[in-house]
């Protein structure tokens, strides 16, 4: 079933991919981007690292008893992971499990992974509220309605231990089926003990509201990045019209159809900005630099993954050593 999930997506990935690239011009792209001076590039790197160091920081709001740097390894190998491996969730998992193994509090760190994530959106769809607000472009319909909802959402799934009905449905069923099925009595402990550690951090809303907050600062320095790297291709649009364009990207990437989000985000971006204007070659080389500056960090993940992996074989050899 996984392969068949896998194919699907490389199928979404590469048919949407051969439609855009059969109504444009190829070349026109390349030139677009052959164009882009590399100084260029330095503050826009900047920026990209100072938004990353505001993510990690934000896990560790939810963290705090982690050290910033293995919160920082781990949030750069989970880039590599979300790239290589189907569907963003999986650089999550590897998150997740890298940190939380053998430890006594893996529960937390589990949750912590899942909260920062809804917190994030809520950050996101605050920035993407206030772009819309100040926005004066032409804003496809059902935008607004789609945010509005979707917050109901993220508050609802974030709230939801602490909604009695929803608490007592879940115990029911929990306990139901412990009863039922003894060899599932140890997946019930486990669940509770995830359970209780999302109910403590709803306990503590100040610093929930800090990490949305510090998600809100993470998009706005995500929507500056764009928005420099659309001024550097010749795409002039007000910094709130990025933040709502930017944020319809970001939730459409984070949809598990495609590989990397190929397709999906150079589709959303030719069909957001032809609404303003622009021209669809230049629409996809933004698209491209969005995804370069994303791989940077994947780059990174990578270097501190083949740096684990040594590091790994090399305690194991001298294990394996009768010396």
């Amino acid at each position: 079933m996984k392969w068949l999930q896998l194919l699907i997506k490389i199928i979404i990935s590469i048919t949407l991919l051969i439609w855009l690239a059969s109504s444009v011009n190829i070349s026109q792209i390349f030139s677009i981007l052959l164009k882009i001076a590399p100084s260029q590039l330095v503050f826009v790197i900047i920026l990209a690292f100072i938004a990353w160091a505001v993510a990690i920081y934000k896990w560790n709001i939810l963290l705090s008893h982690f050290r910033y740097l293995d919160l920082a390894v781990q949030t750069f190998v989970g880039s590599f992971y979300s790239l290589v491996l189907p569907g963003q969730i999986a650089g999550e998992l590897v998150k997740t499990y890298r940190l939380g193994k053998g430890r006594v509090d893996a529960e937390q760190v589990a949750v912590s992974v899942v909260v920062d994530k809804i917190t994030g959106l809520l950050g996101l769809l605050l920035v993407m509220s206030v772009g819309l607000f100040a926005s004066v472009a032409y804003v496809p319909d059902g935008v607004s309605l789609s945010i509005l909802l979707l917050t109901i959402i993220l508050i609802v799934s974030l709230a939801c231990v602490r909604i009695p009905i929803f608490a007592r449905a879940i115990e029911s069923l929990l306990d139901g089926a412990s009863r039922r099925e003894n060899w599932f009595t140890p997946f019930v402990s486990r669940v509770g003990l995830l359970y209780q550690a999302w109910a403590n951090y709803l306990r503590q809303p100040l610093r929930l509201v800090w990490a949305t907050f510090m998600g809100g600062v993470f998009q706005l320095l995500c929507v500056w990045i764009n928005a420099n790297l659309a001024l550097i291709l010749g795409i002039n649009l007000a910094f709130a019209d990025w933040c709502w364009i930017f944020g319809l990207v970001s939730i459409a990437v984070l949809l598990p159809i495609s590989i990397g989000g190929f397709g999906v985000r150079e589709g959303v971006f030719v069909g957001l900005l032809s609404h303003q204007g622009i021209s669809v070659e230049k629409s996809i080389a933004l698209s491209l630099c969005v995804f370069g500056v994303s791989f940077i960090s994947a780059l990174i993940g990578c270097f501190l993954e083949c740096i684990h992996i040594i590091k790994k074989e090399r305690e194991g050899s001298v294990r394996c050593d009768p010396k």
